[in-house]
């Protein structure tokens, strides 16, 4: 169901990751960014590194647990996409990439999950969080607690968007491991 969504968003890594049907291919790719891993989605085989676990901010990949998270309560009945979700005061003035949502407006709690698969909406991360957790404290909590159960043993999240914080990091190795366990 949420896979769906998030297909728009990962696009690029599923390109990405296509290489690894062909080792060599992978082997020769030239990679200028700071940090890169590639892994074969269905073995866990590591096909390419390069500093793979250099401390990196996760920037709107953190929207990637909170979809995860949010998948997870739908699937254990705690809620559901037709849900209406009340826009707190904070997740209306959240800024960066956003869905402009009205504090003490209603959306669905499917609209707001588009919104962060398709639109990497900040202020729908926060809506969702408050939603599901009762509060994004408690969501930053969980999304934490999830990252050590999947083994992201180097990151650390201090909201659902990936808007920059103090000590907020994660590396590529430990987000591949998220890709892989989302899937």
């Amino acid at each position: 169901m949420m896979m769906k969504r998030l297909s728009g968003c990962l696009a690029v890594l599923a390109i990405f990751l296509s290489l690894a049907a062909n080792l060599s291919a992978a082997e020769t790719l030239s990679i200028t960014s700071r940090s890169a891993i590639l892994m074969d989605m269905k073995t866990g085989r590591i096909l390419y590194s390069h500093n793979a676990d250099a401390e990196i901010q996760p920037a709107s990949i953190t929207k990637v647990l909170t979809l995860y998270l949010a998948d997870e309560a739908i699937l254990e009945g705690k809620v559901r996409l037709q849900d209406r979700v009340k826009i707190s005061r904070k997740a209306g003035r959240t800024g960066g990439s956003r869905m402009f949502l009205e504090p003490g407006s209603e959306l669905p709690l499917g609209e707001l999950l588009k919104g962060v698969a398709v639109v990497s909406a900040n202020d729908a991360a926060v809506a969702v969080a408050e939603y599901i957790a009762g509060g994004m404290e408690r969501f930053v909590e969980s999304m934490n607690r999830k990252a050590r159960e999947l083994g992201m043993s180097h990151s650390f999240f201090c909201n659902p968007n990936g808007l920059p914080a103090k000590g907020q990091v994660t590396t590529a190795r430990d987000m591949v491991i998220l890709a892989r366990a989302y899937l």
